[in-house]
């Protein structure tokens, strides 16, 4: 079982290759309001530091997060189908109050040069992506694409890339 941790808890990759006790505590996704599993402990390895994380919080690998927790609470959308790899989380307006689980849209890179990579566009530039998550901080403006979702469209050395997106309606 694996984790990223940031801040003092990476501890200047002192915490590589530690193992943590983790432990399920309870819900804070209003829809799944029991989440833990009996008994609700892992023991996990830090394997990497976690970019996006705030200074004290851990991301569990999906395993881990399996062992010690009804999987759909992983996601603010959790009776949305997650399986799929072309997974986007949205925020502020597109994630109104939780109107966008389930939504998909076509997001295209458009070529713009972001962090220092002069064409981080890849063939054929689009995919489409479907909402599982709320993106709390990811501002107005941002969304966050799975990693195969990013790869698909950019090269993954972009880090950050500029995107276009569309809703797609459905007759669901």
């Amino acid at each position: 079982m694996l984790v990223s941790v940031a801040g003092e808890l990476w501890d200047d990759g002192r915490a590589c290759g530690q193992t943590y006790r983790v432990v399920c505590l309870g819900a804070t996704n209003e829809q799944v309001p029991a989440p833990c599993l009996s008994p609700g402990v892992v023991l996990a390895i830090v394997a990497r530091y976690c970019e996006d994380c705030e200074a004290r919080k851990i991301v569990l690998s999906k395993d881990a997060f399996k062992a010690i927790a009804d999987e759909r609470a992983a996601s603010a959308c959790p009776m949305m189908d997650n399986s799929a790899t072309i997974l986007m989380s949205v925020g502020g307006k597109l994630w109104d109050n939780g109107k966008a689980c389930g939504q998909s849209y076509l997001v295209e890179c458009n070529g713009s040069k972001i962090k220092g990579h002069p064409s981080p566009c890849v063939s054929p530039g689009y995919i489409l992506a479907k909402v599982v998550d709320n993106c709390g901080d990811c501002g107005a403006n941002k969304i966050l694409l799975s990693r195969n979702a990013f790869e698909a469209i950019a090269v993954k050395e972009a880090s950050e890339i500029k995107v276009l997106i569309f809703k797609i309606e459905t007759n669901d």
